[in-house]
């Protein structure tokens, strides 16, 4: 048996390693490495992109995206080639570059949404706009010319 003389306070705000995941908004990033890699069930392949976030508020923290290239299911092959078009669209590219390379450190925003996927769990989502374009706001709702009815006047007619 060992006598333990720890100090709980020492232990308070250690958290369990997993990363937060990232808060929705826009992020300026930069692509800092990718590759071909298999998929898990060895019948494909995604493209991985590590991205960093430049500026403002998370700057240096990372970003990871799939993108399923080779694989037998053609939906998710399609919504893979969208997310890529719409990458080299962000950076200006006319055309696809030939290697994934040719991506690197050149930056975009990047608009982070969340959405819930089949086990509850939040899922990050992005969408890729060009350096000087930000994501679509919310209309605003019009200015009203007259005060808003009290609560009992609603239900006149």
């Amino acid at each position: 048996m060992a006598k333990l003389n720890l100090n709980p306070a020492d232990f308070e705000g250690i958290n369990d390693g997993a990363p937060e995941i990232l808060p929705v908004g826009e992020y300026t990033m930069q692509i800092i490495q990718s590759e071909m890699r298999p998929t898990k069930a060895g019948d494909g392949e995604y493209l991985w992109l590590e991205f960093e976030i430049l500026a403002p508020k998370y700057a240096g923290r990372k970003f990871w995206e799939r993108l399923n290239l080779f694989n037998k299911n053609e939906v998710t092959v399609k919504v893979a080639k969208k997310q890529l078009s719409a990458i080299c669209s962000a950076l200006n590219f006319a055309t696809l570059p030939t290697d994934s390379e040719q991506l690197h450190f050149k930056p975009l925003k990047v608009a982070i949404t969340h959405k819930e996927n089949k086990q509850g769990n939040l899922e990050t989502r992005a969408a890729y706009l060009g350096a000087n374009t930000s994501a679509p706001k919310a209309e605003s709702a019009p200015a009203a010319s007259a005060p808003a009815p009290k609560p009992w006047e609603r239900h006149k007619k």
